[in-house]
C-alpha cells in the first residue's frame, strides 16, 4: 500500500497544512515531489524569506521519527484532521527559472535548489518528510536516503541569498530522477 503525506508548517503556535488532493495532486510523496509542482510551489511560497518549521508528515510515521513524544502527538494529529488545506490565499506560483536557496536555520544548511527542466525531484518536501521508506510510492534511491527527512522538523527557509557561514550541502542533495 502507499503512504500518503501531508505538509505541516509550524510558526510558534500556529499549525498550517496543505492537502495534496486540493490541487489536483496524488498523496504519496512521488506523485507531488518535483520541481515545479503547483502544490509544493504553494507550501515554498509559505517559506520565502518566513522561517517555519516544516514536516512533511506521512500517515505511516511513528513517535520515534519526531524529535519528541508531544512534537508527534501535536503534528501527526494536525495532519491526518480532515482533508483540506489551512493556508490562506494559496499561492500557486513560484519563478523557479531563478536561484534559490533551500535553508535549515537549525543545522546552519542550505542547498541551491535545482532548475525545471528535466524531471527533478524537489528537495522541499525529500529533506523535509517524515517516515519515508514505509509505503509504495516513497523515496527509494539508495544514494539519497540518509538525507531524506534530514531536516524533518528544522527550520527551514527559501531565500535568494546563500547564508553566511552555513554548510553548502548541495552537492550532496542530488534528487535527480534517475535510478529511483
Amino acid at each position: 500500500m502507499g503512504q500518503y503525506y501531508v505538509p505541516v508548517i509550524r510558526r510558534n503556535d500556529t499549525l498550517e497544512k496543505g492537502y495534496s488532493y486540493n490541487f489536483g495532486n496524488g498523496l504519496k510523496l512521488l506523485e507531488h515531489s518535483y520541481i515545479g509542482n503547483n502544490f509544493v510551489n504553494v507550501i515554498a511560497n509559505e517559506i520565502v524569506e518566513k522561517p517555519a518549521k516544516l514536516y512533511w508528515v506521512g500517515d505511516y510515521s511513528e513517535p520515534s521519527d519526531f524529535k519528541s513524544e508531544e512534537e508527534f502527538n501535536l503534528i501527526y494529529k494536525f495532519a491526518q484532521e480532515g482533508n483540506r488545506t489551512t493556508i490562506k490565499n494559496p499561492d500557486e506560483k513560484f519563478a523557479w527559472n531563478e536561484d534559490w536557496y533551500f535553508i535549515s536555520n537549525t543545522k546552519k544548511e542550505y542547498l541551491l535548489m535545482p532548475k525545471p527542466g528535466d524531471f527533478v525531484f524537489s528537495p522541499i518536501p525529500l529533506l523535509t518528510a517524515i517516515g519515508n521508506g514505509r509505503g509504495g510510492g516513497d523515496y527509494f534511491r539508495e544514494d539519497m536516503r540518509g538525507l531524506v527527512g534530514y531536516w524533518a522538523g528544522d527550520e527551514v527557509l527559501l531565500s535568494k541569498r546563500a547564508p553566511k557561514e552555513f554548510t553548502d550541502i548541495t552537492e550532496d542533495a542530488d534528487f535527480g530522477s534517475e535510478n529511483i
